[in-house]
């Protein structure tokens, strides 16, 4: 039985170096959503009319069962960890975050219906993993990335800000629903402490099923 892992966080909170190092050390497969060729030019306009929360949602939905699609033969193989860069809790999160700043809310529920629905052939993960950042130490870290990658909305602090205490509602709503979720603030943190936090974790969850990854090596970091 494999292992399904989400790590859900704003820009700045450290995911992308953690999830390196999980793929590393469990010989993981990492899916990015969006996967960098999905539909570019769609989501440049969706992005670029941040208000049209509906189609956002609805671009963001479709990229995450395009990533999933493409790995279907590593969602079978039993002895792999699969490693969720962003996913559908990112989506919901920022899109009615979104939604809160620019449409005070009227598309909330209609949101939360497109994205909640269990018919959307999504994967469910084993553990759900939240990273929260202090703003003013997020702002720190973006200046010091290559802003190349990065789009207007990453600079946005009030939308990093909805979109945490939207992560936070979640997390508890799932906890709530018996869900393994596990919540760490990166912001005085180091990147080896956090990756330790959710390794036990993910080592944990391996004991628990009793099956082991298909390759453990050591990671430096």
């Amino acid at each position: 039985m494999h292992l399904i892992i989400t790590i859900d966080g704003v820009d700045g909170a450290g995911k992308t170096e953690v999830v390196t190092l999980l793929s590393e050390k469990f010989d993981g497969i990492v899916i990015k959503t969006p996967h960098p060729k999905f539909l570019n030019s769609a989501r440049r306009f969706v992005d670029s009319r941040a208000q049209d929360t509906i189609s956002r949602s609805v671009y963001y939905l479709s990229s995450l069962k395009h990533a999933t699609d493409l790995q279907t033969s590593d969602l079978e193989d039993s002895s792999k960890l699969i490693v969720f860069d962003r996913y559908i809790n990112s989506t919901l999160a920022s899109n009615v975050a979104l939604d809160e700043i620019h449409n005070n809310g009227r598309n909330v529920l209609a949101i939360q219906t497109l994205l909640n629905n269990e018919n959307n052939g999504l994967v469910v993960p084993d553990i759900e993993v939240f990273f929260y950042v202090d703003m003013e130490v997020r702002s720190r870290r973006l200046l010091l990335r290559d802003r190349a990658q990065d789009n207007n909305l990453d600079f946005d602090q009030m939308f990093a800000e909805k979109t945490q205490e939207f992560f936070k509602v979640i997390a508890v709503q799932h906890k709530k629903q018996g869900s393994d979720v596990l919540e760490i603030d990166t912001s005085k943190k180091t990147i080896a402490e956090v990756f330790n936090l959710v390794d036990i974790c993910i080592t944990n969850k391996y004991k628990e099923q009793r099956i082991l990854p298909k390759r453990s090596i050591a990671v430096k970091i």
